[in-house]
């Protein structure tokens, strides 16, 4: 079976739990936060997943979850020490014995492969997609793009990657963000691969605890610069794991306060209106307003197809001046044959507005909401001595609003 797209944008998380830890109440968890994929416990015992994966399985099942299997005998580092037929065997009892369950997403080879395992890595993906061709690998390279076109050979649709310095307190973590998102953006396109990064919902080292905004403005990001899906490291806190910490469920498995609210209330508010539309849309280009972070192009000044001009504005409705926000503005082109643009507040803490003016070919310019039905047709304005009209869209912090334009 070809490779396509799931229903939704993925929001999944690693799971360090063992299997014991992921009751029918946890599942509830995960569901209620708004989490679409949970990947199975990493580092089991062959006798705990033999007693434990079936049940968790129906269970993920029965709250409409999918996951990612993991197994030691599915890695590179098996593949080595037996040579590929032993391991090609070794899949495919794995793939029928569990594999074609419904609530299967796909198989995890192991991550960030480096030069030495690189061939064995993806030797590993081919095997999985010729036995398994109705599954999706995941896969993790790290910040290392190098080994993506041998990676691409396989045919593997989807990769990622983890970026973490978003959630460094000063602006410098900001910049590196994006430089690792444009880069790995840049080699998905350029082999057709779809990109599922690793982004950060728990705190340690310098990294920052994620507030609300901070899961609004990760998973915003990510779904306005193409990405289709993003994975969370980590979701629970662990009694023994050093300095994490201001996890979404904490260390006795609760619910985490604040950290749980901010993200039940950023997956599901983006889950309503944007996580079954982006997976429809496919992106096209990118652009920074105000300010430019990681290599991403400022929004040209001859404009980019019917929107001729993006801003922000610096001005509160004209009575006094303001600092304008930072912004991101991004095309995609739509399976159902229309233009469509996606505009976002970059800023995590100001308010602001963009202003977006488009080429008097433009007829309409509707705002989607709850995933492709439309909200109306935007207010446009005339612009003084010119055809064009333009609409002034207001943003909360980290917020994005998408648009099709007619």
């Amino acid at each position: 079976m070809a490779y396509q797209r799931n229903d939704s944008f993925v929001l999944g998380f690693w799971n360090y739990n063992s299997y014991s830890a992921c009751t029918e109440n946890d599942v509830k968890m995960w569901k209620d936060l708004g989490l679409n994929v949970a990947m199975a416990p990493l580092f089991c015992s062959t006798k705990q997943v033999e007693e434990n994966l079936p049940q968790f399985l129906d269970l993920l099942q029965k709250y409409g979850l999918k996951t990612v299997l993991f197994f030691e005998e599915v890695d590179a580092g098996y593949y080595a020490r037996n040579g590929e037929e032993v391991f090609r065997a070794k899949f495919r009892e794995i793939y029928e014995k569990y594999g074609k369950h419904p609530a299967v997403l796909g198989f995890y080879p192991g991550e960030e492969p480096g030069s030495s395992v690189i061939n064995n890595f993806a030797s590993v993906l081919r095997i999985m997609l010729e036995e398994a061709p109705d599954k999706v690998p995941f896969v993790d390279l790290g910040a290392n793009d190098s080994h993506m076109e041998q990676v691409a050979s396989t045919g593997v649709p989807v990769s990622g990657f983890g970026n973490y310095s978003q959630m460094e307190p000063e602006e410098r973590g900001t910049e590196d963000y994006f430089k690792l998102m444009c880069a790995q953006m840049k080699a998905c396109k350029k082999y057709g691969m779809d990109c599922m990064p690793t982004l950060l919902s728990s705190a340690h080292y310098r990294f920052q605890a994620p507030k609300e905004v901070d899961y609004i403005w990760q998973i915003n990001t990510a779904a306005i610069c193409g990405c289709t899906g993003i994975y969370w490291f980590r979701l629970y806190d662990k009694l023994t794991a050093d300095d994490y910490r201001g996890s979404p469920i904490d260390e006795y498995g609760e619910p985490n306060g604040e950290y749980y609210r901010g993200m039940k209330r950023a997956q599901t508010r983006f889950n309503i209106h944007h996580g079954k539309l982006i997976m429809k849309l496919h992106h096209d280009t990118t652009y920074f307003i105000t300010k430019r972070y990681g290599g991403y192009p400022a929004y040209p000044e001859a404009g980019h197809g019917l929107v001729k001009r993006a801003y922000s504005c610096d001005t509160f409705f004209g009575y006094y001046d303001k600092d304008p926000i930072p912004g991101i503005v991004s095309f995609f082109k739509g399976e159902d044959g229309f233009d469509y643009v996606a505009v976002m507040n970059n800023s995590r803490t100001d308010a602001g507005s963009i202003t977006l003016e488009f080429d008097k070919a433009v007829k309409s310019v509707e705002h989607i909401y709850y995933n492709g039905d439309s909200a109306g047709k935007i207010r446009l304005d005339k612009i003084d001595g010119s055809e064009n009209l333009q609409s002034e869209i207001w943003l909360a912090p980290a917020q994005m609003e998408i648009y099709r334009i007619k």
